[in-house]
């Protein structure tokens, strides 16, 4: 086993997968809002629409599928 390549993959996927949910943060940045706390939650539930959180479950799902 090639212990650099093995190390070196690993950080270019975490880069990677950083930079996506970084950029989507970036697009949709209410959407996260889902994934705090239910006092968080009830706070910022009128500034969160449902099409935001539908694109959240999508890119989460998505970005989940490609790791697998």
């Amino acid at each position: 086993m090639n212990w650099s390549r093995t190390i070196l993959d690993g950080i270019v996927l975490s880069i990677l997968f950083n930079a996506v949910v970084g950029l989507f943060f970036f697009v949709v940045p209410q959407a996260y809002a889902m994934m705090f706390p239910k006092g968080i939650k009830e706070a910022a539930k009128p500034y969160v629409t449902r099409k935001e959180l539908r694109v959240m479950h999508l890119v989460l799902y998505g970005t989940y599928e490609e790791v697998i």
